[in-house]
């Protein structure tokens, strides 16, 4: 619960000075920056949803891409571990993938979250 609040609150805090500021349509950094969050998101959202027909039509392409995304976390997770000095983030990085789902699925909530009235995004609750 608390995850999702905060994850929440992150997603429409972002959003808000992603309008507000206009991010994405000129090129600088922050605006590419910002760009390649939003397609990485996209990206992720696409292949989430269409996993199920690639992996009934190409069922071992998608299995050794899963487990190379899988490979990716671990070794990203075993640098940070490293350097870190905490062996637990590589003891704990094969559920990492979870969090990551949960988050596109809030980001996308957040995206689709407006009021009808006025068209604006929903100010993040305090608590």
């Amino acid at each position: 619960k608390d995850f999702i609040g905060q994850t929440m609150r992150w997603n429409r805090g972002t959003l808000q000075v992603v309008k507000k500021y206009r991010l994405g349509r000129r090129m600088q950094m922050v605006d590419l920056e910002t760009g390649s969050l939003f397609l990485e998101q996209a990206l992720f959202g696409l292949f989430l949803m269409s996993m199920p027909i690639w992996f009934y039509f190409f069922t071992r392409y998608v299995t050794w891409l899963l487990i190379g995304e899988y490979v990716r976390i671990v070794l990203y997770a075993g640098v940070a571990s490293i350097f870190q000095r905490r062996w637990d983030i590589v003891c704990l990085s094969p559920t990492f993938i979870f969090p990551r789902v949960l988050n596109f699925f809030l980001f996308t909530w957040a995206c689709l979250e407006r009021r009808a009235s006025d068209r604006t995004w929903f100010s993040p609750a305090r608590y």
